[in-house]
């Protein structure tokens, strides 16, 4: 009889494998949804870097052409700029976010495209984009800032950002 007492049963119940297994699960599912939220907000993060990397590549462009002008011009819909510098070389700023998406500049035969959401390069969309450039003073005539501003966002539109921009006018501009 004390031989049967020393034998000892090994290995595990079924419902200690179905326990195990459960918090298991309990487990990874926490992981897997906090790996789901981390990826989703390194995805928006990359977007709203590259919005801002645009944007802000955009109105420091922007900024260089316009600052040195003699003379400027609006368009009613305010989002064409026509710039005249001190070499009396025109440069055309223009906008169009209502139809291609493209935010670019042409100086004589060469144009710089600084948005493009083209079909080959989708991604940025183009909200607003304006530009106002007025006299400090009703009768002076004379402009001393020109105000550009940019709305970008996602083709979704889930991340959206303005950029504003007020470039002085190192060279005194008459109307």
């Amino acid at each position: 009889m004390s031989n049967k007492l020393l034998i000892t049963k090994k290995g595990f119940t079924l419902v200690e494998l179905i326990v195990v297994a459960g918090l298991f699960s309990l487990v990874m599912a926490g992981a897997l949804s906090i790996l789901a939220v981390t990826i989703k907000n390194n995805y928006k993060a990359e977007k709203i870097m590259k919005i801002r990397r645009l944007g802000d590549n955009a109105i420091q462009v922007i900024h260089r052409v316009i600052s040195p002008a003699t003379s400027l011009s609006i368009n009613a819909s305010g989002n064409v700029l026509t710039i005249t510098d001190t070499s009396g070389i025109s440069s055309i700023i223009h906008c169009n976010n209502n139809g291609d998406n493209t935010l670019d500049i042409s100086k004589g035969t060469e144009v710089i495209t600084l948005i493009d959401n083209s079909a080959d390069k989708p991604g940025i969309i183009i909200k607003q984009c304006t530009f106002s450039c007025l006299p400090t003073t009703p009768t002076s005539g004379i402009i001393k800032y020109c105000d550009v501003k940019i709305t970008l966002a996602t083709s979704n539109e889930d991340t959206e950002e303005t950029f504003t921009s007020k470039t002085v006018i190192r060279n005194e501009i008459f109307e």
